[in-house]
């Protein structure tokens, strides 16, 4: 019963969003800084990959902000696609809300990890041709941990998307993502602090700080330890957290 609600949910869902704006924020957001990285790697002729390339270029700017932005532009425009009829569609269905809601953040998971991997695909390959980028393992490894360390973003965004519009839901998980992430991506708790956890993971395969300064030697930003994996351990079940208070609001009709 649970497995086929959520089927339901997960097919009227994507349904909904095979047209919406959310798949093409998705494709073309991470186009820039693609753009950019390729430049600086070296890989094409009469630029010169310098001593940072795609890692930051491409990466790191991705991460730290083309990706917080795509983020809240992709949950709001999938939040949206139901909050702007007063959600009377969800709560018309013979579906429990609480499933609309987890086939929402589910898409919203999938665009996200789609949308990195885009950037992986160009790291990947400019690294082959013998470019200034992370190799396929890094890269992926990095696609897959700023993709789930950014999860806590995806129910906030609907949230307030449902609860105060898209203003809000574009603005707020945005400047909390950027401000904490960089005014606490160095401070002792930096684990505990799923914005800041998503812009530090990433350095020990991207191999710059989440600044763009290449790591120096046992810079403690390149280091996988404990608090490494504790910051993410502490990032997905922040995030998984929310998305489950997410779908006990919603089950009781208080979006409508």
């Amino acid at each position: 019963m649970i497995a086929g609600n959520m089927k339901r949910a997960l097919q009227a869902e994507w349904l909904k969003g095979r047209r919406a704006a959310a798949a093409k924020i998705a494709l073309i957001a991470p186009i820039p800084c693609c753009v950019a990285g390729a430049l600086a790697s070296g890989v094409i002729p009469g630029f010169s990959g310098g001593w940072i390339g795609f890692a930051t270029y491409g990466w790191c700017y991705w991460y730290t902000l083309g990706l917080p932005v795509a983020i809240a532009l992709i949950v709001t425009s999938v939040a949206n696609a139901d909050a702007k009829l007063s959600m009377r569609g969800v709560y018309g269905l013979a579906i429990p809300p609480r499933f609309v809601w987890g086939a929402k953040a589910a898409r919203c998971l999938y665009l996200m990890a789609g949308s990195s991997l885009v950037v992986a695909v160009v790291s990947s390959t400019i690294a082959m041709l013998g470019g200034n980028a992370p190799g396929v393992i890094a890269s992926m490894c990095i696609a897959a941990l700023v993709t789930i360390t950014s999860l806590w973003m995806v129910p906030a965004g609907m949230y307030l998307a449902t609860r105060l519009g898209t203003l809000a839901a574009i603005a707020v998980p945005l400047l909390v993502q950027l401000s904490a992430g960089i005014a606490l991506g160095r401070s002792e708790i930096w684990w505990a602090i799923p914005p800041a956890v998503a812009f530090r993971c990433p350095s020990p395969f991207a191999g710059v700080q989440y600044s763009g300064i290449p790591l120096m030697p046992q810079d403690p930003m390149g280091v996988i330890d404990g608090q490494w994996v504790a910051g993410i351990v502490v990032a997905v079940l922040v995030g998984a957290a929310l998305v489950a208070f997410g779908a006990l609001w919603f089950d009781r009709g208080e979006a409508a």
